[in-house]
């Protein structure tokens, strides 16, 4: 699947799943105000966009790193698996948490993966040095 193809399957994906909500909230299914479905799902769709930047991630062309390219491929595999963790983790909150909550928490756990990720990352570089 082309980078464009698949931008455009994305976007067929947010449509449909923004109609399904509205069909879900007319027949009665889905509660709450507007304004936090509309915010629910805002994040639940910035959440499936970091999913998909994590899976790909790993599969990504090699960069100018100052590291050996087997360090550099360890070091893509593993931001790749704990970035996606991170994303599902944020995603559920947003679909599951109380609205109260959902925030602070899903901010918390992407803010984990991604301090995991950038430790990693300065262990590798200093390793290299």
């Amino acid at each position: 699947m082309t980078r464009i193809s698949s931008a455009f399957a994305y976007g067929a994906f947010i449509v449909g799943a923004a109609l399904l909500l509205k069909a879900l909230e007319w027949a009665g299914y889905v509660t709450g105000s507007p304004d936090e479905m509309a915010q629910r799902f805002v994040q639940v769709a910035v959440g499936t966009v970091f999913l998909w930047y994590a899976n790909r991630m790993p599969k990504g062309a090699a960069t100018k790193a100052n590291c050996p390219l087997a360090k550099e491929d360890q070091m893509r595999r593993f931001a790749g698996r704990v970035l996606f963790l991170g994303g599902i983790g944020y995603l559920l909150t947003w679909v599951i948490a109380p609205f109260d909550i959902a925030a602070v928490t899903a901010i918390a756990i992407l803010g984990s993966a991604l301090a995991l990720v950038f430790g990693r990352w300065a262990m590798t570089r200093m390793a290299a040095e």
